[in-house]
């Protein structure tokens, strides 16, 4: 007892150590400090920034780069916020851990109130670094709310601002002067970069750029085709008559392909100037701009080529005939590359000083030829949609597009006007975003016409890609229909969703604040306490998946491997298959919850409130879930079982979740709710064992001797190799009536599946062996196949 006492004194003052000792180890001081000095930067940039945004005189380049910054400073708050309740609460934990302070005049060990001093000050810290990062969100929300105001107000100011007619001489004049004086200086500059990078350049470095341009193109049209044809993505053979999915891949390929080799050549491009020497800081500041002049007309041009294959009618996506591709490519190209340039002279010649009517000469001018392509290419589109809808062709695009011409004229038609008025940035704004309102709606209906060549491609069995999703997945016709269906309208949901989105951005500018719109989204839609975000919903829908796939082989492989070895019958079987499948499913869904943030604490009240609206509305559906529970547990009634029920008789094919399949043997199927396998009698032919027993009536006439009889029909019966010995087959007069003596066989079998054929047996030896003989029975009908 002594021992036993001393152990326990060590054992309580080890514990006590170790709780006073454990808290001072458990907290992290370093990220307390790392949240102060995060918290303490984002201030100061904060500051900068509204220091910066305050002098009212940036462009429009330098306010985008501010509001970038903003959604910056306020992302890291958030997530700084967060990070730092991490360590409050650790601190929490501790300072609790310690027990109450004790009251006035009370003392306590010189350890614990160090301890208990230590932990209220880094309490203190924590709780103001992070009310520090709420407040720095706060002022960064206020500051792009600010930001957005003086955007919008610099916008509505530049675009309504009148000025010279596109009519006035004087403007041209202006505007030629100023192209004299901007090429005399762009040359000049141009010259002098040249120059000063000439003495320590050396032009060998350029061979760079024709060597790494034939590699790739080597590796480009050489291998990757191959290596596509391999992976199913092109097809061996050329089809005479290309499918609509088809020309698709194709037009999808080969421009990812064009937009790969653009790519290459610029990067080779800006190698070849860094080697070679010539990679200056006023060559690269060239480079750029020449760049982002040429990158609209290289992308948008480069698909429309591809759509409308002015070379290759074969792989064209839009009804048009080849002379009018070429000038679709030719519109597009030219209307693109003008709206390029246009902005970046416009730019840059403000950045070298040049007079501002030079600015406006070269908008007026950008604009005029933009109103007149998009002219064009109206009329254009119209004529052969017009010929397409005349030979009932289905074109991908074009027809569709008659429905907005009216409204495309009448935009047209102000940006004319606006010329005319002299609101030159008002027009320039009209023309260049109906330009790109046009390739937004090509590539809208391009994509949606993949998603649903695409998908009807999935759902035909004889397509390639209907074969390698079946091969892939094993589903069913029904099953890949049903996620078709799904995927198509999440799809068109998309689409629709992102086209409106950015329509507003186009047209609206700065008059909607689509990117904070977006910012807020991505952190988070609050819904009470929950916050969804879309790379939640994404985890979600993955982890939902990705449960869902492993559920599927899980129960696959129960089903193929493993149960077929355990010797059970085939209704416990099905039974541990199902509930491994509910089971793995059920996981799945609590995952996927758990993974989009969903706290199931918070959700106490809402189980509640659906607890009381399923015992009040969905009474009858939890009660045949739960029957079908039941089912499944004490199997009463198991698939292949022959049963009587009140709505019919039949083999049990199927027990789901609510309701059990019953196939008649007229081959008709009963459905029944679980709750009446539970609540009502049933009548289980089959129940423990398939031991069943068959009935034979036989009628003689009044004369026969009923002795005699009775032992012939009792050899009959005895003599049958199907009929059982233990219990024997008895033979009894059951009846006396008006037409005769009335004998019944009683024989047990060991299938009852094969009563029938044994009692047509019976009555065939009667017959043959004992004349006169009228036969009945008292079998129920026969099943046409015996339940595996």
């Amino acid at each position: 007892m002594t021992a036993g006492r001393a152990i326990a004194s060590w054992l309580a003052a080890f514990f006590l150590l170790l709780s006073i000792a454990v808290p001072s180890f458990a907290f992290d001081e370093a990220k307390l400090k790392d949240a102060e000095r995060l918290a303490t930067l984002l201030q100061a940039q904060l500051r900068g920034v509204s220091a910066r945004v305050g002098t009212g005189n940036l462009s429009d380049e330098a306010l985008n780069a501010q509001r970038v910054t903003l959604e910056k400073i306020k992302s890291a708050a958030g997530v700084g916020a967060g990070n730092a309740a991490g360590p409050l609460n650790e601190i929490s934990l501790q300072v609790e851990g310690l027990g109450p302070a004790p009251a006035d005049g009370a003392a306590e060990a010189a350890s614990i109130a160090t301890q208990r001093k230590e932990l209220i000050a880094q309490l203190a810290r924590a709780t103001a670094a992070q009310k520090q990062f709420v407040l720095v969100g706060l002022e960064a929300e206020q500051a792009l709310s600010r930001l957005t105001a003086l955007q919008r107000s610099q916008f509505l100011q530049r675009v309504f601002k009148a000025d010279r007619s596109i009519l006035s001489p004087t403007l041209w004049r202006d505007t030629w002067n100023g192209a004299l004086v901007f090429s005399a200086r762009l040359g000049g500059l141009v010259s002098q970069a040249v120059s000063d990078a000439e003495p320590r350049a050396n032009r060998m470095g350029f061979l760079l750029l024709p060597v790494g341009l034939l590699i790739f193109g080597l590796v480009l049209f050489r291998l990757l085709p191959s290596l596509a044809t391999r992976l199913g993505l092109i097809a061996d053979e050329v089809e005479e008559t290309p499918s609509g999915l088809s020309k698709l891949w194709y037009v999808i390929f080969n421009y990812l392909k064009y937009l790969l080799v653009i790519f290459v050549f610029a990067v080779l491009l800006l190698a070849a100037l860094d080697v070679s020497g010539y990679q200056t800081r006023e060559i690269s500041a060239f480079t750029r701009i020449f760049s982002e002049a040429l990158q609209p007309a290289l992308l948008y041009g480069g698909l429309i080529y591809f759509v409308a294959s002015p070379r290759n009618p074969r792989w064209r996506l839009v009804a048009v005939e080849g002379a009018a591709a070429k000038a679709l490519v030719a519109i597009v190209g030219i209307a693109y590359l003008v709206y390029g340039i246009g902005d970046q002279i416009t730019a840059y010649a403000s950045s070298i000083n040049l007079p501002v009517s030079f600015a406006v000469g070269q908008t007026a001018l950008s604009s005029f030829l933009l109103i007149g392509l998009i002219a064009i290419g109206l009329v254009l589109v119209r004529r052969e949609a017009m010929k397409g809808l005349a030979t009932q062709g289905s074109p991908y695009f074009l027809t569709w597009f008659m429905n907005f011409m009216p409204l495309w004229w009448v935009l047209l038609g102000i940006a004319a006007l606006a010329l005319l008025f002299g609101f030159i940035a008002l027009s320039y704004f009209i023309a260049g975003n109906l330009l790109d309102t046009a390739m937004l709606a090509m590539g809208m209906g391009l994509l949606y016409a993949f998603t649903d060549a695409l998908a009807a491609a999935a759902v035909d069995p004889h397509s390639r890609t209907g074969h390698t999703l079946r091969r892939w997945t094993q589903w069913s016709d029904a099953g890949i229909q049903r996620v078709v269906l799904i995927l198509r309208t999440i799809a068109d949901a998309t689409l629709v969703v992102f086209g409106i989105l950015t329509l507003i951005a186009l047209w609206t500018v700065v008059l909607f604040d689509l990117p904070s719109f977006f910012a807020n989204i991505s952190e988070g839609i609050l819904i009470g306490n929950i916050s969804l975000s879309p790379r939640a919903i994404l985890i979600a829908i993955a982890v939902l998946a990705v449960g869902a796939t492993a559920t599927r082989y899980v129960t696959r492989w129960l089903e193929r491997r493993v149960l077929p070895e355990t010797q059970f019958d085939k209704g416990v079987q099905d039974s541990l298959r199902a509930v491994a499948g509910y089971s793995g499913y059920s996981l799945a869904a609590i995952f996927a919850l758990t993974a989009a943030g969903l706290d199931f604490s918070s959700m106490a009240l809402v189980f509640g409130a659906l607890g009381v609206g399923i015992g009040l509305g969905l009474q009858s559906v939890v009660n045949n879930f739960v029957s079908g529970l039941i089912l499944l547990a004490e199997r009463p009634v198991r698939v292949g079982d022959w049963v009587v029920t009140n709505a019919g008789e039949g083999l049990v094919k199927k027990i789901n979740v609510r309701t059990t399949e019953l196939e008649t043997f007229d081959n008709c199927s009963i459905i029944i709710p679980n709750s009446n396998l539970i609540a009502e009698p049933v009548r289980n032919w089959t129940h423990r064992d398939s031991v069943g027993r068959l009935t034979v009536s036989v009628v003689f006439n009044h004369a026969a001797d009923a002795a005699e009889l009775s032992k012939q029909l009792l050899a009959i019966a005895q003599a049958h190799p199907k009929i059982m010995r233990h219990p024997a087959p008895i033979v009894q007069l059951s009846r006396i009536s008006t037409t005769g003596l009335e004998f019944d066989i009683r024989a047990h079998i060991r299938d009852v599946f094969e009563s029938p054929q044994v009692a047509s047996e019976i009555r065939i030896e009667i017959a043959s062996t004992i004349p006169h003989a009228q036969l009945s029975s008292t079998l129920p009908p026969a099943p046409k196949s015996k339940a595996k």
